[in-house]
């Protein structure tokens, strides 16, 4: 449907603030590329206030680049946004540098959700005509980074070097710790998940084989999909533990890894990230990348090494799209090779 007179001026004269209006709707959704994800009750999962912030940043970068280009929003083509990807824009600032693929495809999938907004139906969107074009010369996109995973004998170090607990009550965020670091390897959750994770979240009756069943919700602003996960019995106890010492505590609230006695407030994603990290450096163990998805990333490999299904672990991941799995089969192939080396 194309746009009115009223909306398309509204967009040449002020394209962010028609943007942040945009992507907060269900039309925005609609634009991508795979259906909008339902629940059992048929409404459409929401964008998280992170992403959408992430989305706003992204679209007013674009806009940015327009001025200091000095060109219009509607006379866009697909050369055009090769040359915004390869903007000095992106390599200005401190933490910014080049764009990865990963990164530079979010870009134009973004940008291919306002094209199709904007434009009349039959018109061609460059953004659908540069991807096209992208899919058959992949070095215009980057190099994306491979992912990291632990061997088995590095899970072994890891578990091993856990934060050591003394017997004094201010050593329980240690306890604490040492229960959530196990999940993050033993599970697969994301950090999001592992911070926001409920008591009444991990089913506490061990498996025959000594596995417990976590199930991971669904945020309210988040559209993280509601899934159960696996918890292998290597990194089982640790969380038994922890529940116990929480409980003898009488922690209120629900929050499994609460930051503080009163449980009201999760952990910060740096103190997760700095467990992480010492905890690896203890370990002996180095990696290019040091936070949690290395090890969401070994709990997949590692999986999928001893012939777990790969639409089972993909459903112990929370992948909308199993599709998603074919990464990590890649990634367990060089882990293997690295670890017989």
């Amino acid at each position: 449907m194309a746009l009115t007179q009223a909306q398309k001026s509204k967009w040449l004269t002020s394209p962010v603030r028609a943007f942040d209006e945009l992507v907060e709707t269900e039309t925005f959704l609609s634009l991508g590329r795979r259906q909008p994800v339902r629940d059992t009750w048929g409404r459409i999962y929401g964008l998280s206030e992170s992403t959408i912030r992430l989305y706003r940043s992204m679209f007013r970068k674009y806009v940015m680049w327009l001025d200091l280009s000095n060109k219009r929003l509607f006379e866009i083509g697909p050369t055009d946004l090769e040359l915004f990807l390869d903007s000095p824009l992106h390599l200005e600032g401190r933490k910014r540098k080049k764009l990865t693929s990963l990164i530079r495809k979010r870009y134009v999938l973004l940008l291919e959700r306002v094209y199709k907004h904007l434009q009349s139906p039959g018109n061609m969107n460059p953004a659908t005509v540069f991807l096209a074009r992208g899919g058959k010369k992949q070095p215009q996109l980057g190099r994306e980074h491979d992912k990291q995973a632990l061997t088995q004998k590095q899970v072994k170090a890891f578990m091993a070097s856990l934060p050591e607990v003394g017997d004094t009550p201010a050593q329980w965020k240690r306890q604490r710790d040492r229960a959530m670091l196990a999940i993050l390897v033993g599970a697969g959750l994301k950090a999001s998940e592992v911070l926001t994770l409920r008591v009444s979240a991990v089913q506490t009756k061990p498996d025959q084989d000594g596995n417990l069943r976590i199930f991971v919700a669904r945020k309210k602003e988040g559209i993280h999909k509601e899934h159960w996960t696996v918890l292998r019995a290597f990194a089982a106890p640790e969380v038994l533990t922890w529940l116990a010492r929480r409980r003898a505590m009488k922690i209120p609230k629900t929050l499994l890894f609460p930051a503080s006695i009163d449980g009201l407030r999760p952990i910060t994603n740096m103190t997760l990230w700095r467990s992480v990290k010492q905890t690896l450096t203890r370990a002996n163990i180095e990696l290019k990348h040091s936070g949690s998805r290395s090890l969401r990333n070994t709990f997949a490999v590692l999986e999928l090494a001893k012939r777990t299904e790969q639409h089972t672990v993909s459903q112990y991941l929370g992948h909308f799209e199993e599709k998603a799995i074919l990464d990590y089969v890649q990634a367990k192939a060089k882990v293997i090779t690295s670890a017989a080396q």
